[in-house]
């Protein structure tokens, strides 16, 4: 490709280092990545969620953990895939709360997005984002009846009026559409 005038991108690279991690060549992967980046070719969040994958379903965590890291640090989102990985590679590795608290990070990045829309399509409506691992919040979690997360609740003249358990985006739109349109 190379010997022919054609300059290797991050979807090259991508597919190069899948196949290296589906052959068991985990270092060979790596080793690629590392070039891609000498090369200064233009790495993306694709690039790093297959080599998080990789990483963590060869129980690679701690250079998953790095690569994560970096991910974080260069201000890009992770894709579904790579906190999937993410959280399969710590749970895997018995640090459970880790993985759940990068379960709730998922969730929250996935909904932001729809919620501040939302926020500005209807103005008159206050949201609150309440962390639940935060402590004193058991009896109000308990009152409430939120065993789920995310758990969104709405109301209306101070009652609630509806409820929505988990990332349903869709459900989340209707459901506003509903109750404040």
């Amino acid at each position: 490709m190379i010997s022919v005038g054609y300059k290797a991108n991050a979807f090259t690279y991508s597919s190069l280092i899948r196949g290296f991690f589906q052959v068991g060549k985990s270092d060979k992967a790596i080793l690629l990545w590392k070039e891609m980046a000498e090369k200064d070719c233009k790495d993306n969040e694709v690039c790093y969620s297959v080599l998080i994958h990789g990483l963590c379903k060869d129980g690679k965590l701690k250079d998953a953990l790095m690569i994560w890291k970096h991910v974080l640090a260069k201000g890009l989102t992770p894709d579904t895939v790579a906190y999937s990985s993410m959280i399969h590679g710590l749970c895997n590795a018995g640090l459970i709360e880790q993985g759940l608290d990068l379960f709730n990070e998922m969730l929250y990045r996935l909904l932001s997005p729809v919620i501040r829309q939302l926020t500005e399509k209807y103005p008159h409506v206050t949201t609150y984002k309440i962390d639940i691992n935060k402590g004193g919040l058991e009896n109000a979690l308990s009152k409430l009846n939120i065993h789920s997360v995310p758990t969104l609740h709405f109301f209306q003249d101070g009652e609630k009026a509806s409820e929505v358990i988990g990332a349903d985006v869709q459900r989340l739109k209707d459901t506003m559409e509903a109750l404040y349109k």
